[in-house]
Protein backbone atom coordinates (compact mmCIF):
# COMPACT_ATOMS: atom_id res chain seq x y z
CA UNK A 1 0.00 0.00 0.00
CA UNK A 2 1.36 3.58 -1.14
CA UNK A 3 0.18 6.64 0.96
CA UNK A 4 0.85 10.06 -0.64
CA UNK A 5 0.72 12.87 1.45
CA UNK A 6 0.83 16.90 -0.49
CA UNK A 7 1.76 19.76 1.12
CA UNK A 8 3.22 23.38 0.95
CA UNK A 9 6.22 24.37 1.63
CA UNK A 10 5.59 25.71 5.10
CA UNK A 11 4.57 22.17 5.84
CA UNK A 12 0.49 22.86 5.27
CA UNK A 13 -1.22 19.59 4.39
CA UNK A 14 -3.25 19.66 1.02
CA UNK A 15 -4.37 16.11 0.42
CA UNK A 16 -3.88 12.24 1.34
CA UNK A 17 -3.92 9.52 -1.38
CA UNK A 18 -4.12 6.04 -0.75
CA UNK A 19 -3.07 3.21 -3.59
CA UNK A 20 -3.51 -0.29 -3.27
CA UNK A 21 -0.36 -0.66 -5.53
CA UNK A 22 1.55 0.59 -7.66
CA UNK A 23 2.38 -0.72 -10.87
CA UNK A 24 1.93 1.08 -13.65
CA UNK A 25 2.33 4.76 -14.54
CA UNK A 26 -0.61 6.43 -12.79
CA UNK A 27 -1.90 10.04 -11.94
CA UNK A 28 -2.25 11.93 -8.24
CA UNK A 29 -5.13 14.24 -8.40
CA UNK A 30 -4.86 16.89 -5.54
CA UNK A 31 -7.69 19.04 -4.62
CA UNK A 32 -4.93 22.18 -4.85
CA UNK A 33 -5.43 26.05 -6.61
CA UNK A 34 -3.90 26.40 -10.03
CA UNK A 35 -1.45 28.74 -8.44
CA UNK A 36 -0.07 27.01 -5.96
CA UNK A 37 3.36 26.05 -7.30
CA UNK A 38 5.04 25.58 -4.01
CA UNK A 39 3.40 22.04 -3.40
CA UNK A 40 5.57 19.14 -2.13
CA UNK A 41 4.80 15.58 -1.21
CA UNK A 42 5.82 13.08 1.28
CA UNK A 43 5.17 9.19 0.65
CA UNK A 44 5.61 5.80 2.33
CA UNK A 45 5.13 2.46 0.79
CA UNK A 46 3.95 -0.85 2.60
CA UNK A 47 5.50 -4.44 0.52
CA UNK A 48 7.02 -2.33 -2.28
CA UNK A 49 11.09 -2.29 -3.65
CA UNK A 50 9.76 0.81 -5.75
CA UNK A 51 10.83 3.91 -5.79
CA UNK A 52 9.30 7.24 -7.69
CA UNK A 53 12.03 8.71 -10.06
CA UNK A 54 9.62 10.81 -12.29
CA UNK A 55 7.32 13.04 -10.74
CA UNK A 56 5.26 16.03 -12.97
CA UNK A 57 3.25 18.89 -12.26
CA UNK A 58 0.67 19.54 -14.41
CA UNK A 59 -1.65 23.13 -14.02
CA UNK A 60 -5.15 23.48 -14.55
CA UNK A 61 -7.41 26.36 -13.84
CA UNK A 62 -9.02 23.77 -10.83
CA UNK A 63 -6.49 21.81 -10.01
CA UNK A 64 -2.68 20.63 -10.10
CA UNK A 65 -1.85 17.00 -11.67
CA UNK A 66 0.98 15.10 -10.21
CA UNK A 67 1.97 12.02 -12.39
CA UNK A 68 4.05 9.42 -11.93
CA UNK A 69 6.51 6.48 -13.29
CA UNK A 70 6.84 3.26 -10.67
CA UNK A 71 9.73 1.58 -11.89
CA UNK A 72 11.54 -0.79 -9.45
CA UNK A 73 14.40 -3.37 -9.98
CA UNK A 74 13.47 -7.11 -10.01
CA UNK A 75 13.83 -9.26 -6.67
CA UNK A 76 16.16 -11.26 -5.74
CA UNK A 77 17.27 -13.51 -8.78
CA UNK A 78 17.05 -17.53 -8.12
CA UNK A 79 19.03 -20.32 -9.95
CA UNK A 80 18.33 -24.05 -10.62
CA UNK A 81 19.33 -26.52 -13.01
CA UNK A 82 17.85 -29.40 -14.62
CA UNK A 83 17.67 -32.55 -15.05
CA UNK A 84 18.62 -33.00 -11.43
CA UNK A 85 21.53 -35.43 -12.35
CA UNK A 86 23.41 -34.68 -15.57
CA UNK A 87 25.00 -37.53 -17.64
CA UNK A 88 28.11 -36.75 -18.81
CA UNK A 89 28.50 -35.69 -22.33
CA UNK A 90 24.56 -35.21 -22.31
CA UNK A 91 23.05 -31.44 -22.01
CA UNK A 92 21.65 -29.14 -19.05
CA UNK A 93 19.56 -26.36 -18.41
CA UNK A 94 20.17 -23.65 -16.05
CA UNK A 95 17.19 -21.99 -15.51
CA UNK A 96 17.49 -17.76 -13.89
CA UNK A 97 14.13 -16.83 -12.36
CA UNK A 98 12.67 -13.75 -10.43
CA UNK A 99 9.55 -14.06 -8.00
CA UNK A 100 8.83 -9.98 -9.03
CA UNK A 101 10.26 -8.83 -11.80
CA UNK A 102 10.08 -5.14 -11.02
CA UNK A 103 8.73 -2.72 -13.48
CA UNK A 104 9.65 -2.34 -16.51
CA UNK A 105 9.07 -5.73 -17.12
CA UNK A 106 11.40 -5.99 -20.05
CA UNK A 107 13.89 -8.38 -18.65
CA UNK A 108 17.77 -8.82 -19.45
CA UNK A 109 19.47 -11.78 -17.84
CA UNK A 110 22.91 -12.18 -16.48
CA UNK A 111 25.23 -15.27 -16.46
CA UNK A 112 27.69 -16.29 -14.42
CA UNK A 113 30.53 -19.15 -14.42
CA UNK A 114 33.16 -19.20 -11.30
CA UNK A 115 31.85 -15.23 -10.82
CA UNK A 116 33.31 -14.66 -14.45
CA UNK A 117 30.45 -13.06 -16.97
CA UNK A 118 29.57 -15.47 -19.37
CA UNK A 119 26.73 -13.59 -21.55
CA UNK A 120 23.46 -11.36 -21.23
CA UNK A 121 20.16 -12.96 -22.74
CA UNK A 122 16.66 -12.20 -23.52
CA UNK A 123 16.17 -16.01 -22.34
CA UNK A 124 15.64 -16.83 -18.62
CA UNK A 125 17.75 -20.13 -19.49
CA UNK A 126 21.17 -21.51 -20.73
CA UNK A 127 21.66 -24.75 -22.02
CA UNK A 128 24.83 -26.16 -21.75
CA UNK A 129 25.46 -29.17 -24.83
CA UNK A 130 27.62 -31.98 -23.73
CA UNK A 131 28.61 -31.57 -20.55
CA UNK A 132 31.93 -32.74 -19.00
CA UNK A 133 34.48 -32.79 -16.02
CA UNK A 134 35.38 -28.62 -16.39
CA UNK A 135 31.56 -28.12 -15.87
CA UNK A 136 31.52 -30.21 -12.98
CA UNK A 137 33.83 -27.86 -11.12
CA UNK A 138 32.32 -24.52 -12.42
CA UNK A 139 29.79 -22.35 -10.33
CA UNK A 140 27.02 -21.08 -11.86
CA UNK A 141 25.02 -17.93 -11.00
CA UNK A 142 22.70 -15.19 -12.55
CA UNK A 143 21.07 -11.43 -11.80
CA UNK A 144 18.38 -10.33 -13.70
CA UNK A 145 18.23 -6.10 -15.01
CA UNK A 146 15.15 -4.32 -16.31
CA UNK A 147 15.27 -0.09 -16.89
CA UNK A 148 15.23 0.02 -13.04
CA UNK A 149 18.18 -1.72 -12.26
CA UNK A 150 19.64 -5.33 -10.90
CA UNK A 151 18.26 -7.89 -9.07
CA UNK A 152 20.83 -9.20 -6.07
CA UNK A 153 22.74 -12.16 -7.21
CA UNK A 154 21.27 -15.54 -7.03
CA UNK A 155 22.87 -18.54 -5.25
CA UNK A 156 25.69 -20.17 -6.68
CA UNK A 157 25.25 -24.03 -7.68
CA UNK A 158 27.14 -26.81 -9.07
CA UNK A 159 26.06 -29.28 -11.71
CA UNK A 160 25.25 -32.91 -10.26
CA UNK A 161 27.39 -34.54 -13.36
CA UNK A 162 27.76 -38.30 -12.91
CA UNK A 163 29.92 -40.78 -15.25
CA UNK A 164 27.70 -43.88 -15.82
CA UNK A 165 30.10 -46.99 -15.88
CA UNK A 166 32.55 -47.14 -19.36
CA UNK A 167 35.36 -49.31 -19.78
CA UNK A 168 38.32 -46.79 -20.75
CA UNK A 169 41.11 -50.54 -20.07
CA UNK A 170 40.33 -53.55 -20.79
CA UNK A 171 42.20 -57.14 -21.72
CA UNK A 172 42.87 -58.61 -25.32
CA UNK A 173 39.60 -60.43 -26.95
CA UNK A 174 41.37 -63.64 -27.06
CA UNK A 175 44.82 -63.66 -24.68
CA UNK A 176 46.99 -67.19 -25.70
CA UNK A 177 49.65 -68.22 -22.76
CA UNK A 178 52.28 -71.46 -23.10
CA UNK A 179 51.13 -73.12 -20.01
CA UNK A 180 54.19 -72.41 -17.71
CA UNK A 181 53.62 -68.89 -17.59
CA UNK A 182 54.50 -67.53 -14.48
CA UNK A 183 52.70 -64.12 -14.69
CA UNK A 184 49.31 -64.23 -16.32
CA UNK A 185 46.64 -61.40 -15.25
CA UNK A 186 43.64 -59.73 -16.85
CA UNK A 187 43.29 -56.16 -16.32
CA UNK A 188 39.95 -54.05 -16.50
CA UNK A 189 39.97 -50.23 -15.97
CA UNK A 190 36.49 -48.55 -15.62
CA UNK A 191 35.65 -44.75 -15.45
CA UNK A 192 32.32 -44.33 -13.20
CA UNK A 193 31.23 -41.24 -10.97
CA UNK A 194 30.35 -41.99 -8.14
CA UNK A 195 32.71 -44.78 -8.06
CA UNK A 196 31.51 -48.43 -8.87
CA UNK A 197 33.21 -51.45 -8.33
CA UNK A 198 34.06 -54.76 -10.37
CA UNK A 199 33.77 -58.17 -10.17
CA UNK A 200 35.43 -61.31 -12.39
CA UNK A 201 33.26 -64.47 -13.50
CA UNK A 202 34.90 -66.99 -14.98
CA UNK A 203 32.96 -69.26 -17.68
CA UNK A 204 30.03 -66.95 -16.78
CA UNK A 205 29.72 -68.02 -12.64
CA UNK A 206 31.19 -65.50 -10.20
CA UNK A 207 34.39 -65.90 -9.36
CA UNK A 208 34.98 -65.33 -5.59
CA UNK A 209 38.69 -64.64 -5.44
CA UNK A 210 38.45 -64.28 -1.25
CA UNK A 211 37.55 -68.52 -1.11
CA UNK A 212 39.98 -69.58 -4.31
CA UNK A 213 44.05 -69.85 -3.82
CA UNK A 214 44.06 -70.09 -7.86
CA UNK A 215 43.43 -66.41 -7.90
CA UNK A 216 43.71 -63.04 -6.43
CA UNK A 217 42.47 -59.89 -7.14
CA UNK A 218 44.02 -56.11 -6.56
CA UNK A 219 41.89 -53.10 -6.90
CA UNK A 220 42.80 -49.56 -7.15
CA UNK A 221 41.07 -46.01 -8.14
CA UNK A 222 42.32 -42.88 -9.87
CA UNK A 223 41.65 -39.56 -9.76
CA UNK A 224 40.06 -37.32 -12.60
CA UNK A 225 41.90 -36.15 -15.65
CA UNK A 226 40.56 -32.92 -16.77
CA UNK A 227 42.95 -32.94 -20.04
CA UNK A 228 41.45 -36.23 -21.35
CA UNK A 229 37.94 -35.28 -19.95
CA UNK A 230 38.16 -39.08 -17.82
CA UNK A 231 36.25 -39.34 -14.46
CA UNK A 232 37.43 -40.74 -11.47
CA UNK A 233 38.07 -44.50 -12.29
CA UNK A 234 38.20 -48.16 -10.62
CA UNK A 235 41.06 -50.63 -11.84
CA UNK A 236 40.98 -54.51 -11.03
CA UNK A 237 43.70 -56.74 -12.27
CA UNK A 238 42.61 -60.32 -11.79
CA UNK A 239 45.99 -62.63 -10.89
CA UNK A 240 46.62 -66.12 -11.47
CA UNK A 241 48.33 -67.37 -8.59
CA UNK A 242 50.74 -69.79 -10.00
CA UNK A 243 52.76 -71.01 -7.27
CA UNK A 244 49.08 -72.48 -5.64
CA UNK A 245 48.24 -74.38 -8.90
CA UNK A 246 48.79 -78.03 -9.01
CA UNK A 247 52.69 -78.19 -10.64
CA UNK A 248 52.82 -74.37 -10.65
CA UNK A 249 51.52 -74.31 -13.84
CA UNK A 250 48.40 -73.73 -15.42
CA UNK A 251 45.85 -76.28 -15.98
CA UNK A 252 46.20 -78.42 -19.39
CA UNK A 253 43.09 -80.18 -18.94
CA UNK A 254 40.96 -76.63 -19.45
CA UNK A 255 42.64 -75.14 -21.97
CA UNK A 256 39.75 -72.52 -23.02
CA UNK A 257 38.51 -70.32 -20.48
CA UNK A 258 36.08 -67.29 -20.39
CA UNK A 259 36.80 -64.24 -17.43
CA UNK A 260 34.26 -61.32 -17.80
CA UNK A 261 34.72 -58.46 -15.25
CA UNK A 262 31.61 -56.91 -14.15
CA UNK A 263 30.37 -53.07 -13.41
CA UNK A 264 28.33 -52.79 -9.91
CA UNK A 265 25.63 -49.69 -10.28
CA UNK A 266 26.63 -46.21 -10.45
CA UNK A 267 24.67 -42.98 -8.85
CA UNK A 268 20.89 -45.43 -9.42
CA UNK A 269 22.16 -45.81 -13.24
CA UNK A 270 20.97 -49.49 -14.03
CA UNK A 271 24.09 -49.78 -16.27
CA UNK A 272 26.46 -52.71 -15.36
CA UNK A 273 28.86 -53.10 -18.57
CA UNK A 274 31.00 -55.97 -19.09
CA UNK A 275 33.77 -57.35 -20.64
CA UNK A 276 34.86 -60.87 -21.49
CA UNK A 277 38.08 -62.46 -22.39
CA UNK A 278 39.45 -65.48 -23.04
CA UNK A 279 42.49 -67.25 -22.27
CA UNK A 280 43.72 -69.90 -24.28
CA UNK A 281 46.40 -72.41 -22.42
CA UNK A 282 48.72 -73.63 -25.16
CA UNK A 283 50.50 -76.67 -24.82
CA UNK A 284 52.29 -79.81 -26.35
CA UNK A 285 50.37 -82.60 -26.88
CA UNK A 286 50.47 -85.58 -23.97
CA UNK A 287 48.85 -88.30 -22.52
CA UNK A 288 47.64 -89.54 -25.60
CA UNK A 289 44.84 -92.31 -25.32
CA UNK A 290 42.31 -93.95 -28.09
CA UNK A 291 38.97 -95.45 -27.70
CA UNK A 292 40.05 -98.85 -28.86
CA UNK A 293 43.85 -100.29 -29.25
CA UNK A 294 42.05 -103.49 -31.30
CA UNK A 295 39.29 -103.23 -33.49
CA UNK A 296 38.15 -107.11 -35.25
CA UNK A 297 35.49 -106.63 -38.37
CA UNK A 298 34.32 -108.99 -40.94
CA UNK A 299 35.79 -108.57 -43.93
CA UNK A 300 33.72 -106.09 -46.50
CA UNK A 301 31.95 -104.23 -43.44
CA UNK A 302 32.29 -101.44 -42.12
CA UNK A 303 34.48 -100.78 -38.60
CA UNK A 304 33.44 -98.96 -35.66
CA UNK A 305 35.01 -95.69 -35.40
CA UNK A 306 37.82 -94.78 -32.90
CA UNK A 307 38.59 -91.53 -31.36
CA UNK A 308 41.93 -90.12 -30.41
CA UNK A 309 42.28 -87.92 -27.32
CA UNK A 310 45.25 -85.62 -26.17
CA UNK A 311 45.64 -83.44 -23.62
CA UNK A 312 47.44 -79.87 -25.16
CA UNK A 313 46.52 -77.22 -26.98
CA UNK A 314 46.12 -76.66 -30.16
CA UNK A 315 45.78 -79.51 -31.63
CA UNK A 316 46.19 -81.60 -35.00
CA UNK A 317 45.35 -84.61 -35.73
CA UNK A 318 46.07 -87.08 -38.39
CA UNK A 319 45.98 -90.82 -39.29
CA UNK A 320 47.59 -92.75 -41.40
CA UNK A 321 48.12 -96.39 -42.33
CA UNK A 322 51.29 -97.10 -40.87
CA UNK A 323 52.71 -99.72 -43.34
CA UNK A 324 52.42 -96.66 -45.98
CA UNK A 325 51.97 -93.86 -44.62
CA UNK A 326 48.86 -92.80 -46.59
CA UNK A 327 46.57 -90.26 -44.40
CA UNK A 328 42.92 -91.83 -44.36
CA UNK A 329 41.81 -88.87 -42.11
CA UNK A 330 42.43 -85.62 -40.44
CA UNK A 331 40.26 -85.89 -38.13
CA UNK A 332 40.12 -86.93 -34.51
CA UNK A 333 37.75 -89.74 -34.95
CA UNK A 334 38.43 -92.37 -37.55
CA UNK A 335 35.41 -93.96 -39.71
CA UNK A 336 36.94 -96.41 -42.28
CA UNK A 337 35.32 -97.86 -45.17
CA UNK A 338 34.55 -101.43 -45.92
CA UNK A 339 37.57 -103.31 -45.24
CA UNK A 340 39.09 -106.25 -47.05
CA UNK A 341 41.58 -108.23 -45.73
CA UNK A 342 44.08 -106.37 -47.16
CA UNK A 343 43.33 -103.44 -45.58
CA UNK A 344 43.75 -104.36 -42.17
CA UNK A 345 47.02 -103.58 -39.95
CA UNK A 346 47.85 -100.94 -37.65
CA UNK A 347 46.97 -97.33 -38.47
CA UNK A 348 48.33 -94.15 -36.41
CA UNK A 349 46.75 -91.26 -34.90
CA UNK A 350 49.52 -88.53 -35.18
CA UNK A 351 48.73 -85.60 -32.98
CA UNK A 352 50.89 -82.48 -33.17
CA UNK A 353 51.34 -78.43 -32.73
CA UNK A 354 54.37 -76.30 -32.81
CA UNK A 355 54.97 -77.48 -29.11
CA UNK A 356 55.99 -80.95 -30.05
CA UNK A 357 54.29 -84.48 -31.51
CA UNK A 358 52.80 -87.80 -30.47
CA UNK A 359 51.67 -90.78 -31.50
CA UNK A 360 49.63 -94.04 -31.08
CA UNK A 361 48.53 -97.12 -32.96
CA UNK A 362 45.48 -99.15 -33.42
CA UNK A 363 45.18 -102.49 -35.06
CA UNK A 364 42.47 -103.41 -37.25
CA UNK A 365 41.72 -107.42 -37.35
CA UNK A 366 39.95 -107.90 -40.68
CA UNK A 367 38.89 -111.87 -40.70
Amino acid sequence: MFIFTFHTVINKPICSITFGNLNKQQALICDAKADTHDVAFTWKANSSSGSLQTLQAITTKSHSFYTFNDTRPPSPAKIKHFPSQVLKKSNATLECSVDDPGFPKNLTFLWFRNKNSVHNSSRSTWNISSVSLNDRNSTFSCLVKNEAGLSTQSNEINLNIVAPPRFIQTPPRSLSVYYDNKNLTLTCRIECFPLCSIIWLKNDRYLDTNKSKLYYVETGTFGANYEENLFESVQSILVWNITALPGKVLNRSEPISKYTCVSSDSANIKSRPSFSAVVIVESAPQNLTVSKNFVDVEQYEIPSPVECKAIGYPLNYVWTRKSSGEVVSKSQILQLEVLSKFDGGNYTCVVSNKYGSDSVDVYFNVY
